[in-house]
Order: C-alpha cells, then sequence, then structure tokens
C-alpha cells in the first residue's frame, strides 16, 4: 500500500468539547492523493514502518523538500462500517519534516451563513485513526486546504 507520510505527531481536537485525541507520537498521518489504495479525501493515522528504499513521487519530493523514504502499513479495512465513531473533529494539529518543518495546524471552519459543510468525522479501528473530510476535500503537498 503505497501512502505518503505528511505529518506525525497527530492531535485531533473534538467539536464541542475540551476533548482531544492524541495518538502516539510515531503514528505518521497518511494520505494517498491518488485514491488508489486508500479514499483520496480519508487521512489515515497509523503506525508506520519505515523501509529503506526511496519514493519517488514528484508530489511528495515537493511537498517534503527532499526524497522521503518508503515505508510499510498493514492495511486497516476500507469499510467504514467496521470503525467505530468518536467524534467530530474542529483542528487537526500535526509536526512534519522538510523544507516547512515544524508544528502546523489546520481548524475546520463551519463555512459561509448559506454553507455550513459538516465537520470532518474521527473513527478508530484497534490502534488506528481514520479522519473522514467529506466529499470535495482538498489535501495538497502543502497540507490540509479544505474543508
Amino acid at each position: 500500500m503505497t501512502l505518503i507520510a505528511k505529518g506525525y505527531e497527530v492531535e485531533f481536537k473534538l467539536v464541542g468539547e475540551r476533548n482531544h485525541v492524541k495518538p502516539p507520537k510515531s503514528y505518521a498521518m497518511l494520505h494517498d492523493p491518488s485514491g488508489e489504495f486508500w479514499p483520496p479525501c480519508s487521512v489515515l493515522v497509523a503506525p508506520f514502518q519505515r523501509e529503506r528504499g526511496t519514493l519517488e513521487d514528484p508530489d511528495a519530493q515537493k511537498y517534503f523538500g527532499y526524497v522521503p523514504r518508503e515505508g510499510v502499513i498493514h492495511p486497516p479495512s476500507r469499510n467504514l462500517k467496521n470503525w467505530h465513531f468518536v467524534g467530530d473533529v474542529d483542528e487537526i494539529d500535526y509536526w512534519r519534516p522538510g523544507d516547512h518543518k515544524g508544528a502546523w495546524w489546520h481548524p475546520f471552519s463551519e463555512g459561509g451563513w448559506l454553507f455550513k459543510p459538516a465537520k470532518p468525522t474521527l473513527y478508530k479501528l484497534a490502534r488506528m485513526y481514520r479522519l473522514e473530510l467529506g466529499h470535495g476535500c482538498t489535501l495538497n503537498h502543502r497540507g490540509f486546504v479544505s474543508p
């Protein structure tokens, strides 16, 4: 399964509560822009074992500012029915390496007064987390764009 590790030390801040969810720091925030192995509007936060090979992906290289190493993940079920709902997410915080390394965050806004998209939803399966951003999301080499 080819996924791009776009960040680490992820924290989810949940809606309407003072609650937050912090997976282990070593878990990677994984994304598949192609949608071939994982839905493109779904972000997986899971254990990720780095390998010796390099990922020959121009977008990933642009994102990190260097050629990232490949890694291995044991793929969880893509079927959302197998996952357990944790809550709606107000914000995601994470650390990323590369040219723009550091702590980053992305608040998920409510939209305008006519269009109020639902907040992204967080699910859990075993030790993994899954953030569903909703149809029409945009993630690129810079990170989260919308929602």
